[in-house]
Order: structure tokens, then sequence, then C-alpha cells
């Protein structure tokens, strides 16, 4: 066994305690209606990729701790990975539960003006 040898990150299960609702399909179809019914064209699969972007950015900069496991998991994900920002929402609820409830609750804040923002016509 090596001294310095590197662990493997791991998927966190999902939280008991996560309170925001699972995202995939339901809030991104959602999105996708209204954009459309305003005359954007942007596919669910797009404004999932979207999502993901700006819940990893923020939740890079948000981290105390695990913030190398959570570019491990997630910095490689591509705009296939539906279910990418779920599974980033999972882990941060799980290593900093703050950041979804009183005060300190971004990653709610965030999710809400996503889904304002994202379904106005460009």
């Amino acid at each position: 066994m090596a001294l310095f040898a590197k662990k493997t990150p791991v998927q966190p299960p999902r939280p008991a305690n996560r309170i925001i609702p699972t995202l995939w399909p339901d809030y991104y179809q959602s999105i996708h209606d209204r954009l459309v019914a305003n005359g954007g064209t942007d596919s669910v699969e797009a404004i999932a990729f979207g999502v993901g972007n700006a819940i990893f950015s923020t939740g890079m900069r948000a981290l105390i701790t695990g913030t190398r496991e959570f570019e491990a998991l997630y910095g490689g994900r591509t705009p296939h990975d539906s279910l990418a920002a779920d599974l980033m929402i999972d882990f941060l609820v799980t290593n900093s539960p703050e950041c979804q409830q009183g005060e300190g609750g971004w990653l709610g804040t965030l999710i809400g003006r996503l889904d304002e923002v994202l379904s106005r016509p460009a």
C-alpha cells in the first residue's frame, strides 16, 4: 500500500436531508416548455448542461472541503450527462448541508433563479 496513494472519489448516495427536489427530467422539461412558448429553441439536454455548469462553478467556489473530489467527479461531464446536476447537488448537500437551507441556502436560490432566467426568450 502506497503511503500517499490517491483516493478515488466516490459519488455519495442521495442524502436524506436533501430538500431540493430532483431536477431530471421535470425541472428541465418545464423550463424547455416555457422557453419554447416564448420563442426559444434550447433542448432539454442543453438546459440540463447549462444548469450543471452553473452548479459546478458555484459549487467549486462555495465548497470549503471536497473540492478535489467534486472536480474529479464532475469536471469532465458532457452535455449528455443529464443527471450530473442532481449528482452534484447530492455531493454538495452531503459535504455542505447549509448550502440548501437557511441564510446560507445559496443552492436553492440558484436553482430558482436559473428556472426563472432560462425560461425567458433570448
